[in-house]
């Protein structure tokens, strides 16, 4: 046995449990769930045997969230570990700004990205982007944005469900201008593609873009190369047919300028996210 301290113990409800035995393969008994985790940690050390773990990595839950990502499969969950222990080395500009809390509860304030309450109709939890929402006054870096896309998964991600049942993002291109765009090269499209599929531990379900536009088309044509074709097919263009949204999203989760119920007021901003997978206001 490689970790030390508590271990895990399962506490995901029946139904919660054998999904995640139908779709990530996950043991429905804690003891091979254990050996799992064992096993990747081993592998990971032996495969990297310089590249030093802080405690909170050695953790069974944080181990847990790759094995989830990559359907237990042991080297395919040591490569996504390491791509997000190095993810400073790899993106610093985005995590530099995602490990200083302070900075991102200033720029989480504008409500450019809100963890919705509800799920979508497949379960996963939903993200709302609006990319320069709350920032009139401000010139946006791209890197701030993304950062707090990346600070939110991370967030959500300390959720067991969340792990299992995955993440629907919504991004609005009607708060996305020509300053931001003009940021977008094929370095930064690269290194954004290659945290959302291969570093954060996560199951991205859809890609809803609404309100696409030349900018929308200009960014698809920058970030496409990078894509996998999995995450292509998981792309929902909705543009202004909020009837394509609502096949994804139910409308009573969604705000009304989507056709859907919550009014824009009563969007909060991210200062933190519970184990629920809820978003607590921030004090402005």
């Amino acid at each position: 046995m490689l970790t030390t301290g508590r271990r895990y113990e399962c506490h995901l409800s029946e139904e919660v449990l054998t999904k995640a035995n139908k779709e990530l393969h996950e043991p429905l008994e804690n003891d091979q769930r254990l050996l799992y985790i064992d096993q990747l940690l081993k592998t990971y050390k032996e495969k990297y045997p310089k590249q030093h773990l802080k405690p909170a990595e050695e953790k069974d839950e944080f181990l847990l969230r790759f094995l989830r990502a990559r359907k237990f499969d042991i080297n395919r969950s040591v490569l996504m570990m390491n791509n997000y222990v190095v993810r400073r080395k790899n993106f610093p500009e985005a995590f530099e700004r995602v490990d200083n809390e302070q900075l991102m509860h200033s720029f989480l304030a504008t409500k450019y990205i809100t963890i919705l309450n509800g799920t979508a109709k497949n379960g996963s939890a939903l993200i709302l982007i609006r990319p320069c929402h709350g920032w009139e006054n401000q010139d946006p870096k791209i890197y701030d944005i993304f950062g707090g896309v990346f600070y939110a998964i991370d967030k959500l991600l300390q959720n067991e469900e969340v792990q299992i049942h995955g993440v629907t993002v919504v991004e609005d291109f009607n708060y996305v201008n020509m300053k931001i765009v003009r940021q977008m090269g094929p370095v930064i499209a690269k290194k954004v593609s290659s945290v959302l599929q291969e570093t954060m531990p996560m199951r991205l379900k859809n890609i809803c873009f609404l309100n696409g536009s030349t900018l929308f088309h200009m960014v698809f044509t920058i970030i496409r190369p990078f894509l996998k074709e999995k995450t292509k097919q998981r792309m929902v263009v909705v543009g202004k047919e909020w009837n394509k949204l609502h096949e994804v999203v139910d409308p009573q989760y969604l705000p009304q300028a989507y056709g859907g119920h919550i009014k824009d007021v009563n969007l909060k901003a991210i200062g933190s996210v519970d184990v629920a997978g809820q978003s607590t206001p921030i004090s402005t």
